[in-house]
């Protein structure tokens, strides 16, 4: 069992805009899985919790006819990437190499 076999069975199943945009990103998490619980990641928690709600019966229906198993199904945020925080005094210390502005065009030497 894939993520390509569950998705193929699924987008069969579905309407195509709630698939194409929601199902989709679904990704079966294997390593997590077994005969008695199948693991989904998906990237957000909306999605999580949209793929909850609406179609975590249908999954489970499709999990029992195609690949004869009874599952527990467990949808995953995923982990973002980590995003570094930087401080006023890193960008203060980062100068550009070249602008294709004008240095002597200040607002002190703005003229109205």
């Amino acid at each position: 069992m894939t993520t390509k076999d569950i998705l193929t069975a699924l987008e069969q199943e579905v309407s195509n805009h709630d698939f194409n945009n929601i199902l989709k990103q679904l990704s079966y998490k294997q390593d997590l899985s077994d005969k008695n619980k199948v693991v989904f990641e998906v990237k957000n928690k909306f999605i999580a919790n949209f793929i909850r709600t609406k179609y975590s019966k249908t999954i489970k229906d499709i999990l029992e006819k195609q690949f004869k198993i009874e599952p527990k199904i467990e949808i995953l945020i995923s982990k973002e990437k980590h995003i570094q925080q930087v401080t006023n005094e890193q960008v203060a210390s980062q100068t550009t190499s070249s602008t294709v502005l004008n240095q002597s065009l200040t607002f002190d030497s703005f003229v109205v």
